[in-house]
């Protein structure tokens, strides 16, 4: 591993620059800015109380989001990131670092990464073999995971009233939104969800965009070709 504290989108975030994805971001300042300021925006015109970042990476999000002063809530589960995203938010009281996965319920599972490429962790080890950046090399451990819905109500008092997520967890989203179906019947919500679908089958799931606008009452809002913003 090599660290570097690296500029995006005028902030700074510690990455692993040994790695595709952390020289990449390093390389661009940031990556995903339309889909970033898409995100700003729905916060600041929805009034927005709460964001989940499921499949946080290095924070790119999350950072770039911090000034507008809601709660934020990371969920990732590579140890690499995990390390990255304790350094960079350590000062932030409004950012909470979770190390470990959302799903469809509380447990623990095998999670599969790299550490030659931190964009295709998944509880689906084909997933990040898959990927041409991995190089073949895939680490497994266990992490735990938590239902949404349980660890809000649990966890933060008055429940939010309309919260925004990013979901990025390689195949698994559907798991992640059943995980959150109790919480977001009972608010205001919006989604980006991405929708990849060689992860989807290389994790044995059979599930797509109508899919989740179906089983949640959702609407899509926006495309960001293998990216989608949904809501109610």
């Amino acid at each position: 591993m090599k660290e570097e504290l690296v500029e995006v989108f005028n902030k700074k975030i510690y990455v692993d620059v040994s790695e595709w994805r952390g020289n990449r971001v390093k390389e661009l300042k940031g990556t995903q800015r339309e889909k970033i300021d898409e995100l700003k925006k729905i916060v600041i015109e929805e009034n927005i109380d709460m964001f989940l970042d499921i499949g946080t990476n290095y924070g790119e999000f999350a950072i770039s989001l911090v000034d507008l002063n809601i709660p934020i809530i990371c969920f990732e589960p590579n140890p690499i990131c995990v390390e990255m995203l304790n350094k960079t938010f350590k000062n932030m009281n409004d950012v909470n670092i979770i190390n470990g996965a959302a799903g469809l319920s509380d447990g623990v599972k095998s999670f599969f990464y790299s550490k030659n490429y931190s964009g295709g962790g998944s509880f689906g080890k084909e997933v990040i073999q898959s990927c041409k950046d991995s190089k073949g090399d895939v680490s497994e451990i266990s992490t735990q995971v938590y239902r949404i819905d349980n660890f809000i109500n649990n966890n933060y008092h008055p429940l939010p009233k309309n919260i925004l997520l990013k979901i990025d967890v390689e195949g698994f989203e559907d798991e992640v939104l059943e995980g959150c179906k109790n919480l977001l019947n009972k608010c205001k919500w919006k989604a980006l969800v991405e929708i990849n679908p060689q992860a989807i089958k290389k994790a044995k799931k059979k599930w797509g965009e109508g899919d989740i606008l179906n089983n949640f009452n959702a609407k899509k809002y926006k495309d960001f070709g293998s990216d989608i913003i949904i809501g109610n």
